[in-house]
């Protein structure tokens, strides 16, 4: 089943958001928390490069951190056209890292830079932790849980692994697709992606040590038929690979949500959350409505208006108290990559928000 993603934002054009750091007073920052915290920094230090450009044209597409190091990637418009020339028209990737406990502008990067050149570049940082500065560049939150050789805590993230991995090495994807759901029978898996506007489906095989692609493409693999004879299955094992899939979609892609009260008393109480208490703060147009709220686990994310203009709001319930953890009118947080890489939201709770709201909101 293909998503609907609206306009093609890209995936962490988080510059034009009001990212908000939800940490206590009297707490202990979460690691969440501490995330948003060091990704805030760092896109101020994105303003501060980008301070001619409007903040509308820019384009964050890469936040990796692992500290005391980050690699950021922004572009302009004008960039993306002139590729061997950001920096001398805005743009490009770069390191920071952290002195006296605060994100400070390091050096440029060269266009095409590797884990070579980065330590190189950068004294002090370790062959492994370039690479997976890189991986982490590349891959974003996608696979948490999995180290850089592929090694994740449970099945499913190996099998996305193996997807993101193929994707992004072998396939020429220019960013981690997100891979979900994902079917098993015995040593057969089935999983889908999207990226951006486009997704397909993978075909995997566990060939006693790895998972292996058998083949992956835009086309559907959903049929019994298709399944039997491409790879020789018997015709029970196709049937239960393509009956798991799609009451994993509709679990994940239609308004399921159990139990149903429970559900809906929370979508009242973020709207009331979001209404009263951020809204306002937030720059929500004048006398601006909640039109639609998707749910998937304890997160919720809001289309507001007021006939004239419209905006998103990703909220989060944590200790029974609804977070604002972004809020933006200029694009489009309903958008499954930009949910898992800059806000850590599982695949699935991802695919789940921006499938509704984008159904909703065209």
């Amino acid at each position: 089943m293909r998503r609907h993603i609206r306009h093609g934002i890209a995936v962490a054009a988080a510059i034009a958001l009001c990212l908000v750091d939800g940490r206590s007073a009297t707490a202990a920052p979460s690691n969440q928390s501490a995330r948003l915290h060091d990704i805030d920094a760092l896109i101020r230090i994105v303003h501060h490069l980008a301070s001619r450009f409007p903040s509308q044209t820019i384009d964050i597409d890469t936040i990796a951190i692992v500290k005391p190091f980050a690699i950021v990637e922004w572009y302009t418009p004008s960039t993306r056209q002139s590729i061997e020339n950001h920096w001398a028209s805005g743009g490009g990737p770069f390191v920071a890292r952290v002195r006296d406990g605060r994100w400070a502008f390091y050096r440029r990067l060269p266009i095409g830079y590797s884990a070579d050149t980065l330590t190189h570049l950068v004294p002090g940082l370790a062959p492994t932790s370039a690479r997976t500065l890189i991986d982490a560049a590349r891959i974003g939150l996608s696979l948490r849980g999995c180290n850089p050789d592929g090694r994740c805590r449970s099945t499913t993230q190996t099998i996305a692994y193996t997807v993101v991995h193929d994707a992004m090495y072998h396939r020429g994807f220019g960013f981690a697709p997100v891979v979900a759901p994902i079917v098993r029978d015995g040593n057969l898996a089935l999983a889908d992606y999207t990226a951006g506007e486009s997704g397909g489906e993978a075909m995997l095989r566990y060939d006693g040590s790895h998972w292996k692609i058998l083949a992956m493409g835009g086309g559907s693999m959903n049929s019994v038929g298709w399944l039997s004879e491409s790879f020789r299955l018997p015709t029970s094992v196709a049937r239960r690979l393509v009956n798991a899939m799609k009451q994993r979609e509709a679990a994940t892609y239609s308004d399921l949500c159990v139990p149903k009260r429970r559900c809906l008393e929370r979508e009242r109480s973020a709207t009331t959350a979001f209404l009263n208490r951020f809204a306002k703060a937030g720059g929500a147009p004048p006398k601006a409505a909640v039109r639609a709220v998707a749910m998937a686990g304890t997160n919720a994310l809001l289309y507001y208006g007021n006939g004239k203009t419209g905006g998103e709001a990703l909220l989060q319930l944590r200790h029974d108290r609804w977070k604002l953890r972004a809020m933006g009118t200029t694009l489009s947080l309903a958008d499954s990559e930009l949910l898992v890489r800059t806000f850590g939201i599982s695949p699935e709770n991802a695919a789940r928000l921006a499938y509704k709201i984008n159904g909703i909101v065209q």
